[in-house]
């Protein structure tokens, strides 16, 4: 025994706990799996998801592709059944070729003929057909007609090769049909014959309908005609030209004389032509068996398909007429003359255009068959109905339209059911499933099911988009949206098919397998019983031949070729013509033989129902109105329609593609192009100007009290998000994502509109955060600093109009902001000043700058302190506080003062400056005194904020050094042998040596990182150095009118109350007055009055007046007044009250008198004056006692500066 095997070889018991572990887990994955998915279908917008692209990177291709001959699946004891089999299998096989070779290589470039690219259109049609293009492109396309010429040959051969065999085959004289095909129809094998005709016809209407193809062939025989005069001309010999004229010959009469059906109907198909060119003759036309048998085909394959059409079970029967009137002509070719046509058949025929009068043959081509039927087999019926095809087709298509709607919304909601059913039931695993078979013809019945649903959208699309073009009906809007509907589930149809492909096609082999063994169950008593038969006749031979092919067919192989499909159909033809089996057993044969060669072309029939290539020739009309519906649809559900509708639409790139007779590359791009600008002009810019429509009515109604926030229950809002939240979507190569789209319009314009009006810039930011809280936009910085260009007013010129500058701004201490409140006439907006400004100024002017201000400013200050002193040394001003100072040291203690400088007598001062006369704006004297003190203290906040905007620029630009403690010497770092200090010295480095230019570079870099930390470090107090400067001239006997500055500090504070109240009221109403002062804060007061009390030493006697506590006493004596008129007044409001209730009685209401109602009214007029003067008495004492506030803390903190030099020595 070899030491790798196992001992338990034979015992597998010891593998059951595995196996149950494995399953376990198998069955928890499957569980989760089935969970996420319930989560995600209740979750998600649509049914049908859209695959990223249109098509998967890697595919399973289903298709068989075996290259199995027919001669090597038919192996049995019967040669001569053989040969037919084969034979026939053979050509059929040969006419399915023809058809995947002219569908896909021959048609679309003769339709696309003339076609200019999306965009272009010729200016002059006379010179665009003269000046050679349209011979040039004939000649491009002259070798793809050739190989229709080669191709049409090749048709005409397998024609006549395949009736010829069948005559062999069907007649009298023939043992082997009187055995075994005497009442067997081979309607797949005149089916196909059907089909090989259809591709004739279709080809003679491709060219009969492109009418510059038509042209262009008539230019071109004109050209050579010309060339033929001259041939060196055309740098071409007489002799090729000749031989060139021959081919052109043979394509105008085997090609485009539009007669390539008739010259197959034409043909001999009596003469055989062996491979020695020897003639031998098959009676065809004197075959009357094979005649009838070929009606009697034609007939059955027809009313089977008429059975079936404009039903849910409808396949592809549409597209077997075509080839039954073609059969039909064939046989009225072949019958004798001395035939009679059957008048029946030929009314019904012609009654069939009654439903059908306009079949659809390739992209835009029609096909019409009472024209069809009067050209090849004309026959004069007593009472044709309907007796004027062209009439009734327009009759017929009014009747179409007006119930085309009500189609194709049934068509819908069955399209809707067939994915949740398909979503639900295809799923990859069938470990849960009790009944295999069940559920394998379950998923059989789904697929054939939506095959159905997939060829009636198509055809509906189809039928309704080209036969308006034709009749040249116009089309209503409603029915275009339709047509974009049918479009959207097909694609949504054919997306599932690619989803479920990996289930479809495993499932496929199953079904094939289970519908193959139903087939045997049928087959294997029969066969049997022939097996067991002694003697077996030429009958019961072919009976067993066939069931063996059969079961040869079924069991072979897990794939189900065309080959296969069609010795299957014949096989079982065989045994079904036999009569050896039951009514229901060749009833459910037949079935499963049909469902079996469904479910083999699932791939291709899913390809040829979901193209919609001739969306093309219809873009203009249908692509631009879909794409404003689906942005026009009130929910959210058209959004996701997009992805659908462009899937449909880049198909129409393959026809641009099959384009020879010019460039096709053009084509793909200028389609592209128009995809990409619809959808632009469409969507993309009705959303952009929508969402920005949308964010600015809600930032404005958040800022202007005009506007009123709209009521999304009142109002018909559109839903934009989900137009946002929308894949990309993929157009031939390139990707338009629409949030993208969006966001890049949003940043363009908020970054152009904001510079064109800088001062909405507050604006454009709020509408930026909103789009990204409400959209989830998340759109660029524009780096426009504060919503301006430049840094704001510059330093130097600040110091230089600093006289303008602090009578112009206000400042606010806390946030160290000046901001203007008295701008130019002409300004929009108002500056700011803030410490990022300046320091952007210092980055630009240096640290040098700091010095200057302090001198600028102290050069100012010593100006206003020169006004200052002349006002307080005015005889009135200095009387004045003399007399109180004397006042109020004589009578501070007294119980009534209580140490507390009376409101009265600062209220008094007040008025009486007022008596001397007020300026051009209404100031009087202490109002300017005023303004000078605030001037002084804004002065002082520009030398405050300069010093922080330093500090801050020093910071910014030391945050690049590692430790500002320890600053190593880059110069001798870079010099020679020269040991570095402070490191460099511990760590006996030496210099590196470098270039002169190197070391002087590296002593600026000293010199600059020097400075910064100086500054960064350095601890100046210009406050200090400006009170000290002044203290040395003002604190001298000379002004001694000075020292009752203080006595005039609460006259000032009433004063500065009274001006800011107006200014803040001044802000909330709409003036035309430009003179009138509007601010919020100014607590330039506050520290000027700080610091001329800190330089004249009177802080402590200002303090010892009191003055805020006299303010605080003043609001509650006040605000007991106002309690008791109020009281007084809800106590007259009660009284009134009660009066009236006992004069309201019955009698007093009826018998009351005129005068008593005018007096009420009277008092109720007084009553509402009382009560809104004590409302307004009350706001105002309020708005007062916050200002009395501000001020209080104002000055405290300004105290805080002057704190070592406002002691009184």
């Amino acid at each position: 025994m070899d030491q790798w095997d196992s001992t338990f070889e034979d015992d597998l018991s010891f593998k059951k706990p595995i196996n149950d572990q494995i399953q376990k887990s198998l069955n928890f994955a499957q569980e989760h799996e089935t969970l996420l998915r319930e989560i995600e279908n209740a979750t998600r917008m649509t049914i049908v998801d859209t695959p990223v692209g249109h098509f998967k990177p890697i595919h399973i291709a289903a298709e068989p592709l075996e290259r199995v001959y027919a001669q090597d699946l038919i192996t049995t004891d019967n040669p001569l059944l053989n040969k037919v089999l084969t034979v026939i299998v053979f050509l059929c096989d040969e006419i399915n070729e023809l058809q995947d070779i002219a569908s896909i290589e021959l048609f679309r470039p003769l339709i696309m003929f003339g076609q200019q690219p999306p965009g272009v259109e010729v200016d002059d049609e006379e010179e665009y057909k003269n000046d050679g293009t349209v011979e040039k492109s004939m000649g491009a396309i002259l070798p793809h007609l050739q190989k229709v010429s080669n191709f049409v040959d090749r048709a005409y051969s397998v024609s006549i090769n395949l009736v010829q065999q069948l005559s062999s085959l069907i007649r009298d004289n023939e043992q082997l049909y009187r055995a075994s095909f005497q009442k067997v129809h081979l309607e797949k094998v005149f089916l196909s014959l059907g089909q090989l005709l259809t591709i004739l016809i279709t080809l003679d209407n491709i060219i009969d309908q492109n009418d510059a193809l038509k042209h262009a062939w008539v230019s071109y025989k004109h050209m050579i005609s010309f060339a033929r005069s001259d041939p060196s001309s055309f740098n071409t010999t007489e002799s090729k030209l000749s031989s060139y004229e021959k081919l052109l010959v043979a394509l105008d009469v085997n090609i485009m004389s539009r007669e390539i059906f008739k010259g197959c109907i034409d043909q001999n198909y009596e003469i055989n032509v062996n491979e020695n060119d020897e003639e031998t003759k098959i009676s065809v036309r004197s075959n009357a068996t094979f005649l009838a048998e070929m009606l009697h085909c034609t007939k059955s394959i027809l009313e089977n398909a008429l059975a079936v059409i404009g039903k849910s079970t409808e396949l592809n029967e549409r597209e077997h007429l075509v080839g039954c009137f073609g059969l039909y002509v064939l046989y009225r070719q072949l019958v004798p003359p001395t035939v009679a046509p059957d008048a029946k058949f030929q009314k019904h025929l012609w009654g069939i255009q009654k439903t059908i009068p306009i079949v659809v043959l390739s992209d835009k081509v029609v096909w019409y068959p009472a024209e069809f039927l009067m050209s090849y087999a004309p026959y004069e019926l007593k009472k044709p109905d309907p007796p004027n095809p062209a009439v009734y087709r327009k009759t017929f298509l009014v009747q179409f339209d007006s119930t085309f709607s009500a189609k194709v919304q049934s068509l819908i909601a069955q399209c809707k059911n067939w994915f949740i059913l398909a979503e639900t039931r295809l799923q990859a695993s069938l470990r849960h499933e009790d009944n295999i078979r069940k559920v394998m013809d379950l998923r059989g019945s789904i697929v054939l099911k939506g095959l159905s649903l997939a060829n009636r959208a198509a055809y509906l699309a189809k039928y309704s988009l080209v036969t308006h073009g034709v009749l040249q009906v116009p089309m209503t809007k409603s029915t275009l949206l339709d047509i974009s509907s049918l479009v959207e589930v097909l694609k949504g149809i054919e997306f599932t098919f690619i989803r479920k492909d990996t289930e479809i096609n495993e499932a496929r082999v199953h079904m094939l397998s289970l519908l193959a063994s139903a087939c045997l169950d049928i087959i294997k008593p029969l066969k049997s019983k022939l097996e067991s038969s002694r003697r077996l006749d030429a009958a019961r031979l072919d009976m067993l031949t066939a069931l063996s092919v059969l079961q040869t067919s079924l069991t072979t192989s897990e794939s189900l070729s065309y080959t296969r499909q069609v010795l299957l159909y014949l096989s079982s033809s065989m045994v079904l013509g036999a009569g050896q089996l039951g009514e229901a057993d060749a009833n459910k044969l037949r079935a499963y033989v049909k469902r079996m060669s469904y479910i083999g072309n699932i791939t291709r029939t899913v390809r040829e129902y979901c193209d919609t290539q001739y969306l093309y020739h219809h873009k203009d009309t249908l692509f631009p109105i879909a794409v404003a519906n689906i942005f026009s649809t009130p929910t959210s559900m058209g959004s996701h329609k997009l992805q659908y509708l462009v899937a449909a639409f880049c198909y129409g790139a393959r026809s641009c593609g099959s384009v020879i007779h010019i460039e096709s590359e053009p084509f793909v791009t200028a389609y592209r192009e128009f995809l990409l600008s619809v959808l632009r002009r469409e969507i993309v810019e009705p959303l952009c100007r929508s969402i920005e429509t949308d964010l600015r009515l809600h930032i404005h109604t958040k800022h202007l009290t005009h506007m009123q926030a709209s009521n999304p229950k009142t109002e018909d809002q559109r839903p934009l998000k989900p137009y946002l939240d929308i894949a990309p979507v993929h157009v031939l190569g390139e990707v338009l994502t629409i949030k993208n789209e969006v966001s890049h319009y949003l940043d363009r314009t908020f970054y152009n509109l904001t510079t064109v009006a800088l001062h909405d810039w507050r604006t454009y930011s709020d509408m930026r955060s909103l789009a990204n809280e409400k959209y989830g936009i998340v759109l660029l910085d524009n780096y426009l600093p504060m919503g301006s260009l430049d840094q704001g007013l510059d330093v130097l010129q600040i110091m230089r109009n600093i006289h303008v500058f602090v009578g112009r701004f206000t400042y606010n201490m806390n946030t160290q902001q000046f901001v203007e409140f008295r701008p130019d006439k002409a300004s929009k907006h108002i500056n700011t000043i803030k410490i990022q400004s300046i320091a952007a100024s210092l980055r630009q002017h240096g640290l040098g700058v700091l010095n200057t201000t302090v001198n600028f400013t102290y050069q100012f200050l010593a100006q206003k302190f020169n006004i200052f002193s002349q006002f307080l040394f005015d005889d009135y001003i200095k009387a004045h506080l003399s007399r109180e100072y004397r006042w109020y040291k004589k009578h501070k203690n007294l119980p009534e003062v209580n140490n507390k400088y009376p409101y009265d007598r600062a209220l008094k001062f007040v008025r009486d400056i007022r008596k001397l006369g007020v300026n051009e704006a209404g100031k009087t004297f202490l109002d300017q005194f005023r303004i000078l003190i605030t001037e002084i203290g804004n002065a002082l906040g520009y030398v405050r904020m300069v010093r922080s905007a330093s500090m801050f620029y020093c910071s910014e630009a030391v945050k690049f050094l590692p430790d500002i403690d320890k600053i190593i010497s880059f110069e001798k770092f870079s010099g020679g042998d020269q040991s570095g200090e402070g490191e460099a010295a511990e760590t006996d480095s030496t210099g590196a040596g470098l270039s002169g230019e190197t070391v002087r570079a590296a002593k600026n870099l000293d010199s600059v990182i020097r400075t910064l930390v100086d500054n960064f470090s350095e601890g100046s107090d210009y406050f200090k150095v400006l009170v000290n400067v002044f203290q040395s001239v003002l604190l001298t006997s000379d002004n001694d009118h000075l020292k009752t500055f203080f006595m005039i500090v609460p006259a000032m504070c009433i004063s500065w109350v009274e001006a800011s109240l107006q200014a803040k009221d001044a802000m909330y109403k709409a003036t035309r007055h430009q003179n009138r002062e509007m601010y919020f804060n100014d607590d330039g007061f506050a520290i000027g009055l700080s610091y001329c009390l800190a330089i004249l030493k009177q802080t402590n006697k200002y303090q010892a007046l009191h003055w805020f506590d006299t303010l605080g006493d003043k609001h509650k004596a006040d605000l007991k007044v106002l309690k008791e008129q109020q009281e007084a007044r809800a106590l007259k409001e009660k009284r009134k009250s009660e009066r009236r209730k006992s004069t309201t009685g019955f009698m007093g209401g009826v018998f009351g008198s005129k005068k008593q109602s005018d007096d009420d009214d009277e008092d109720e007029h007084q009553d509402y004056e009382e009560v809104h003067s004590l409302q307004m008495t009350a706001k105002r004492m309020e708005a007062m006692r916050r200002e009395n506030d501000q001020l209080f803390y104002s000055m405290a903190g300004a105290a805080i500066f002057f704190k070592r030099t406002d002691v009184d020595i």
